[in-house]
């Protein structure tokens, strides 16, 4: 990351820009455990949730990238599971690059849907209805 988007005191957003995804992901994974006001006896169970969490939603993101393939690529994913036992991850990209899918909007819909969850605003959506 370059000095440039520290530079700004206003925070006008360029320095979101210039994050990688990984940083991205990071960033908004320590974001929900403060708002959820994570407090851990050792920097070792911080680290722990942390990656716990990072895991669950980064599995979450590919999981709904899948969902929004065509069937015949789905199905074609299923073929290859079961010969295979796994499926290349170059694989998946690839289907879902040629699809069009728009993964920054199936991102930002999945990271805003594991944050309610996380924080506890899904089960209450769930119970008021």
């Amino acid at each position: 990351m370059d000095n440039n988007s520290k530079t700004n005191p206003q925070g006008t957003g360029d320095e979101l820009n210039n994050l990688t995804n990984d940083e991205t992901i990071d960033l908004f994974i320590r974001g929900i455990m403060e708002e959820k006001g994570v407090k851990t006896p050792t920097d070792e169970i911080a680290k722990d949730i942390f990656e716990n969490l990072r895991n669950s939603l980064l599995e979450q993101i590919d999981r709904s990238l899948i969902a929004e393939l065509p069937d015949d690529k789905l199905e074609e994913l299923n073929r290859m599971a079961s010969q295979n036992g796994q499926i290349d991850p170059e694989v998946i990209a690839k289907m879902v690059q040629e699809a069009n899918i728009d993964v920054e909007e199936v991102t930002g819909i999945t990271m805003a849907r594991f944050r309610d969850i996380y924080l506890g605003n899904e089960s209450n959506k769930t119970a008021e209805e």
